[in-house]
């Protein structure tokens, strides 16, 4: 080892042993609670349409700050592309065997786990969000939008529905409607009929056997909506889960077409809970601001893969070098036995110790089954990176974003130099790097772009988030600068030392950091190595052909 790219024996074992003290930490505070914590409730806070292959797409696009001082750069532009209508629904299946089929409960909250009420504030919520997507659309004199109810929805055969306590007719036919699959939310668009990105659908409902709805019946507006579902979870006191079902409601567009489990659904009025052993901070989210906040949840649930990489930001640490990513072993050696025994509920906590930002969306991730897949893909290098969902939620998803200093008098540290190459959108560099890891090392200035060493020595540049912008078919564009939120507080948790010998347990594959250290040199170097970098262009995790003879 250390040959110029790989690390030193007692480096790597060192960033080993730190990974371990952290994760270890983590670890230990879920074991002392089979309950999950309160920051896995906590959410931080006229379209240009293309018609692509999985749905109707619009685009918009970030503003970004690049100086703070006497430099005038001009503002970065980040595009992206968000989905706005989708060709099917996502699939519903019912099962015991749905994760977190009995809910664990929460964190100071009495008699939390007693009913698990996931499937039908998931499935409320899908109606909420597409009611809401039907209001901002309909905006659009090129939409046609309809929320209807369907015929044939019927409901009760085996499994009866009671509220448990007064209401109106139309109350009454929403929940049933809700229960049974029986509304539909669409928009037509150029001869085309698509259907809201939160449609959902089932084949093997339990709920059979009434005669049909009025389907001459007006839907309610998602404002309507909102107050049965607060009123139903006001009544049973389902304060924890109404959040966790709106997280899980998130990733249906990114779910596309395929197929969830979710629990079967209990009658609630055989267990009604203690709402008087609910503190009144037990949810730092209130059901008003839900509403505020529908249009931001449902612009990042349309960054479909935004929302993916705000899940693997769990696992980046923006002080680990891209040919120290072994890092991560000690972190999967800790989680492997939570996902082969299935406890998902420590799992879940643990993560949101772990990225308390995010922590609600790893519950829904579970919710709905996508967490073990995500695992999977960082496990192999394959990390997810959007700057647009890491601004929103006040999350670092990679070392580009993080301020560039001064660089010494005759070099550049190479971080540096890729965020000052990807700030100025040098050639080859407008995009930012896939690879969320920081190059190691220095390049002499005299080496550098031309373009860095005009800026090396400026000490102000950065990369700050300013504002959305919605692009319109007419050219014309509309300022969302969002809401001013801060971001969760870190998880204060205590960290205990391991004896550094323990770091000789870990697999001593060096798969993760060759593709994280190929990956950045390749963005980094795209028009080229200068010619005192020719040790790294010849490495063999650089020569792929010969890495694999090896």
């Amino acid at each position: 080892m250390d040959d110029g790219v790989r690390p030193s024996q007692l480096k790597y074992n060192q960033v080993l042993c730190e990974s371990l003290k952290y994760w270890s930490a983590y670890r230990k505070a879920v074991d002392a609670s089979a309950l999950l914590p309160h920051h896995c409730f906590q959410f931080t806070s006229h379209e240009r349409e293309y018609q692509g292959q999985y749905g109707l797409l619009t685009s918009g696009h970030s503003i970004w700050r690049t100086s703070n001082g006497h430099c005038d750069t001009e503002p970065k532009i980040v595009p992206l592309q968000l989905l706005l209508a989708v060709p099917e629904p996502l699939k519903i299946r019912f099962s015991d065997n749905a994760p977190l089929a009995t809910w664990p409960g929460v964190q100071g909250i009495s008699e939390s786990g007693r009913v698990n009420y996931i499937t039908p504030l998931f499935l409320a919520w899908a109606y909420i969000l597409s009611a809401k997507w039907v209001e901002l659309l309909s905006r659009s004199p090129r939409h046609a939008c309809k929320q209807k109810y369907l015929e044939g929805t019927p409901i009760q055969d085996h499994l009866s529905f009671d509220i448990g306590y007064e209401t109106d007719e139309d109350e009454y036919r929403w929940w049933k409607a809700i229960l049974s699959f029986g509304w539909e939310t669409t928009t037509g668009y150029e001869g085309r009929t698509y259907l809201s990105p939160w449609s959902v659908t089932a084949s093997d409902t339990p709920f059979r056997g009434e005669k049909s709805h009025r389907v001459d019946s007006n839907t309610p507006s998602f404002h309507t909506a909102l107050e049965y579902v607060t009123r139903f979870c006001n009544y049973y006191g389902f304060y924890d889960q109404f959040s966790a079902a709106l997280a899980a409601t998130l990733y249906i567009p990114l779910l596309g077409g395929r197929t969830v489990l979710l629990p079967i659904l209990k009658d609630p009025t055989k267990e009604r809970r203690s709402m008087l052993a609910i503190p009144a901070d037990s949810c730092s989210n209130s059901f008003s601001e839900h509403s505020e906040f529908l249009p931001y949840y449902m612009t990042l649930s349309c960054n479909t893969f935004g929302i993916r990489s705000l899940l693997c930001s769990t696992f980046f640490n923006v002080n680990v070098e891209c040919n120290l990513v072994a890092w991560l072993e000690p972190c999967f050696a800790i989680i492997d036995p939570l996902i082969e025994r299935e406890e998902s509920t420590k799992l879940v906590a643990l993560l949101g110790n772990r990225q308390p930002n995010v922590a609600a969306l790893w519950l829904g991730a579970i919710i709905v089954g996508i967490s073990k897949s995500v695992i999977r893909d960082i496990r192999i290098g394959l990390i997810a990176l959007d700057l647009h969902a890491a601004a929103w939620t006040f999350t670092t998803e990679s070392f580009i974003t993080i301020s560039p200093g001064k660089a010494e008098e005759k070099s550049i540290s190479r971080e540096d130099e890729s965020r000052l190459l990807f700030i100025l959108g040098s050639e080859g560099h407008t995009r930012p790097p896939r690879s969320p890891w920081k190059p190691f090392g220095k390049t002499s200035l005299e080496e550098t772009e031309l373009e860095i060493q005009n800026h090396a020595n400026c000490n102000c540049h950065c990369l700050e988030y300013l504002s959305w912008q919605w692009e319109s078919s007419d050219g014309k564009t509309l300022e969302d600068t969002g809401l001013n939120r801060f971001p969760i507080e870190t998880c204060n948790t205590k960290i205990g030392l391991n004896n550094p010998q323990e770091a000789s347990i870990f697999n001593k594959s060096e798969s993760l950091s060759e593709i994280a250290t190929r990956g950045i040199f390749e963005w980094l170097r795209s028009n080229g190595y200068p010619a005192s970098e020719s040790f790294i262009r010849q490495h063999s995790w650089f020569d792929i052909g010969s890495s694999e003879g090896e």
